[in-house]
Order: structure tokens, then sequence, then C-alpha cells
């Protein structure tokens, strides 16, 4: 970890210097009374999506906080994921306890305020990856989190800085919000032109996929790669969204396999399950993952953005997970989905679909543009505050 040269009154401090850290543990799932009718919340990685966790999925009872490594951990404590997933931090706003692939950090509060400590770690995640690397099942146990090495301001200032970064926190929290209801509206919009398909309201005539799209299979060798700049994998793609991730940093040295060839007229379909809602329309032409299904759209009968949203409906995500099989990657075979019938709407009226979406992502593009440059100034803005060139 980087050390910079500190203001004055600014302190290298070990994590456990400025806290008491515990780990958690889960009862056993072979005793149905430690978790029949529990009422102790239990945070799992899956529950700390935010800055703050205010409830769990999951609940256990007193017996099996009782006979168990699992500990009560009180509100304000700050959780750490240190197992497979590491660096994930919120701050509990509940009591609670927690799996043995979260730590429970109490700051001192004579030291360190919880709200600072939680936006530090945030600020060292990439040195806590590194840590775990090489470990075994890349993970980072308590007496490594102890020995970390932690940033201290006077107290004052640690209030200055979380200020600031709840603002810019703020701001990102709005953009992703305003993302996720365009992604809403176009889902109403398409309900509202269509109906629920599987219900068919408007009683149109059924039709096979594959009177809907042509599967096109062009295959490149992994000696061609060096042809292409744009890559997709199955972690490419964003769920529900269809969002498309290019900054993958995957070199072509590395891919040993044949891929096949997409362009900007296709759409890409992952047939792995639990992945069978990554459905994504490019913009761009490219090379993707075999596991990804290249269709494209017959002209004068389906649309893109049609066949898209049909494609992400729960009435074909169910179809496509009860026909996947497999005992280690379960898939849907692309005979089965060009085989699914679904309401084959008219044409013009996919077509005005397709120009409302193409309106909505028009505008997406311009929102990611500004949520890039919001991104880029939040990590700037962190590393100026933890150089001391923005607060002191």
């Amino acid at each position: 970890m980087k050390k910079w040269d500190l203001p004055k009154g600014w302190v290298y401090r070990q994590l456990g210097e400025v806290s008491k850290i515990r780990s958690g543990g889960t009862p056993s799932r072979s005793c149905p009374e430690y978790w029949s009718n529990g009422t102790i919340p239990w945070v799992k990685i899956g529950d700390m999506s935010s800055k703050y966790v205010n409830k769990t999925q999951e609940k256990i009872s007193q017996s099996g906080l009782d006979n168990s490594a699992a500990k009560l951990l009180e509100k304000n404590t700050l959780l750490i994921s240190i197992f497979a997933t590491l660096g994930e931090v919120s701050i509990l706003k509940i009591d609670a306890a927690c799996n043995q692939a979260i730590a429970g950090i109490t700051a001192d509060p004579k030291l360190i305020s919880t709200d600072y400590l939680y936006y530090y770690v945030k600020h060292i995640k990439n040195d806590i990856k590194d840590m775990g690397r090489g470990v075994a099942q890349n993970n980072i146990n308590l007496s490594i989190l102890n020995n970390t090495s932690v940033m201290v301001p006077p107290l004052e200032t640690q209030q200055k800085i979380v200020a600031i970064l709840d603002k810019a926190e703020e701001i990102k929290r709005l953009r992703a919000e305003a993302n996720a209801q365009t992604q809403k509206l176009i889902q109403s919009v398409f309900l509202d032109m269509f109906g629920d398909l599987e219900v068919n309201p408007n009683r149109w005539g059924l039709n096979k996929i594959s009177n809907f799209v042509i599967l096109d299979k062009y295959v490149v060798k992994s000696t061609e790669m060096s042809e292409f700049t744009n890559y997709v994998g199955l972690v490419n793609i964003v769920s529900n969204t269809g969002e498309l991730i290019k900054d993958n940093n995957e070199s072509y040295e590395n891919i040993k396999s044949d891929k096949f060839k997409f362009t900007k007229n296709h759409i890409l379909y992952g047939k792995l399950r639990p992945y069978l809602n990554k459905v994504a329309l490019p913009d761009y032409d490219g090379i993707c993952s075999t596991d990804i299904l290249t269709f494209r759209p017959l002209d004068g009968v389906a649309t893109r953005e049609y066949i898209g949203w049909l494609l992400r409906t729960p009435y074909f995500v169910n179809f496509a997970t009860n026909k996947s099989q497999g005992a280690n990657l379960p898939r849907i075979s692309p005979s089965q989905i060009m085989n699914f019938e679904c309401p084959q709407p008219p044409y013009d009226l996919q077509i005005k679909f397709s120009n409302f979406v193409r309106t909505v992502e028009m505008r997406n593009k311009i929102q990611n543009l500004v949520n890039n440059e919001i991104d880029s100034i939040y990590r700037n803005l962190n590393n100026e505050i933890f150089k001391g060139e923005l607060v002191a």
C-alpha cells in the first residue's frame, strides 16, 4: 500500500489499534431450530449492496447464535467482506450477526469514526484484494485486517471528509436510480404496447422465434483475434438492462478458444443459467464468447428492440430456465430457443416501440457520459482527499 506524506496531525495506524475486529459464523443448516422463526438479522455479502444495511434476507434464532461462531454485532458496526469477494463494505444500521465471509469492525470513537473508516476502506479496496491474492480460496484473515495500515486524520477533519464524500455518493446514487427508472419505463411501455405476451390479450397469432430471427454462427478462430477490438463475454453484459461493459481488459493473447463474430445488427443472448436474462443490443461490431448466441432479426418481420425485450420478459426467462440442462453449467440449446412460440405483433407496432427505445437509449448515452464524468470526478476526489489536499 502506497503511503503519502501526511499533513500535520494525520497519522498512520494499524486497523487493530483503532478498532476491535470480530469474525462471523453460520449456524448449522442441519438444525432447523437455528433458522426457523429466527428474529436476529444475519448478514451475507449479498445484503451489503449500499452504504447501510437496514435488513437482511435471512434471520437466525437465539439458539442458532448461541450454538455457532456467529456473534451479535451492534448497530454502527462496519462490515467488510474477507472471503472470495474481498473488500465490500457497509455499515450496520441494526443489531445483527453475519456469516464467516464477513468481519465486523467496531471503531474506537475517540480515534476514528465509522463513516470515515467506511470511505477509507472503499478507497483501499484494491489493496485489500491484493492482500488476498495467492492466499487459499482468495481470502484474508483477522490478523491481516488487524495489521492493515489506516490513514487517520484528526476527528474534525474526518467529519469534513465524510460530509464531502456523502454528497458525492448521493450524486452517484441518484444517477444510478435514474438509470434504473429508465429501464422500468421501457418495460412499462413494452407492456402497454404488447400486453403480457404469455396471456396474449391482443390475440395475435403465435409463431416460433425461428420465424422472427436467424441464428448466425460466424466462427472466429483464436488465431484471428487480432483483427478485432471489441470482445464481449457473459461478464460484460449487465443482467436485465443489457448494458455492455467494454473495459474487461482481456488480452486477445490469452483467448485460446474460438469465438463468434457479431455486428451492430445482432442481438446477443447469454445461454447459460443463471445468466438467462443477459440480452444486449450492441452498437458496434466485435466478437463474443460462444456461450453467447448471436441472433439477427428478419427484415420486415421483427425488430431488434422487440426481440431483445421479449427475451428479457419473465415469460421467456422462465421458459429458458425450465428448458436449460446440464450438471455444472446448465444451458438452453439454440434449437429450444428457436422453437419457442410467442405472439407476433404487427411490424409497424414493433417499429414504434423500437423508435421509442432508440430515443431513450440516445438519452442514456448522454447520461452515461455524465456518469463517466461523475465516476472520474469521484475517483480524483478520493485521491485528493486521502492525500490531504482538500482538507487538513
